[in-house]
């Protein structure tokens, strides 16, 4: 199973509208039906797209260890990672 076919399946099993997840994780309605779909193209980068996924990844309570593709990214923010904004 995919990241995007299990956030599928865990917004349904949450009963959680499209709508309400995109307001959870202060994205778009087409963002978040993107993420669903395995759709790159409303990220301007697929490094935005990863750290989305695994946004609404971790609002699902969605275990990110089944998706070893995800875990290089899934390290926590430090400031050092912040420091050159």
């Amino acid at each position: 199973m995919s990241i995007s076919e299990r956030i599928v399946e865990k917004r349904k099993e949450l009963n959680i509208s499209i709508e309400d997840l995109a307001l959870q994780t202060c994205m778009s309605i087409k963002q978040i039906s993107a993420i669903e779909n395995d759709d790159h193209g409303p990220f301007p980068s697929d490094s935005l797209r990863t750290q989305c996924v695994i946004k609404v990844a971790n609002i699902l309570k969605i275990d990110l260890n089944e998706f070893p593709e995800l875990s290089k990214s899934n390290s926590p923010t430090t400031s050092e990672s912040l420091a050159y904004i």
